[in-house]
């Protein structure tokens, strides 16, 4: 649990998310999205969450990358999640990306700042097989 010389105590404070003072990385995967080994190419994705809630004066980022295979990821695409206030803020990536098989997406971000997320939503288009 630790190194046994580190004697910090930590508490619980619902405004926000750092640990121990330092910015929390907060990551999660999908699982695979599959169509039937028919091609798709992905026009839009966005994720819904409770964006603008920073702490004054902060504008933080979260990133999207995807996978194929599920250990070969792309490279992250950076997103702002509102400053303080913006709280009808909408994150979308358009990646125009193809896949022929299946794939999984990751999001991941520093944040002082509560966040939680509804749904993710896709505007996939299938491809003629």
């Amino acid at each position: 649990f630790g190194d046994k010389d580190d004697q910090r105590l930590g508490f619980i404070d619902p405004t926000t998310a750092q640990q121990y003072g330092a910015d929390a990385r907060w990551q999660f995967d999908t699982t695979f999205v599959y169509n039937g080994a028919h091609g798709v190419e992905v026009n839009t994705l966005e994720l819904v969450g409770t964006y603008g809630r920073a702490a004054l004066g902060e504008n933080p980022t979260i990133s999207m990358q995807y996978t194929d295979d599920g250990r070969v990821w792309s490279m992250p695409r950076f997103k702002s999640m509102g400053s303080q206030g913006q709280r009808k803020k909408r994150v979308q990536w358009r990646p125009k990306t193809f896949f022929r098989n299946f794939r999984g997406l990751r999001f991941a971000g520093y944040n002082a700042s509560p966040i939680s997320f509804a749904a993710l939503e896709v505007n996939p288009e299938a491809l003629a097989s």
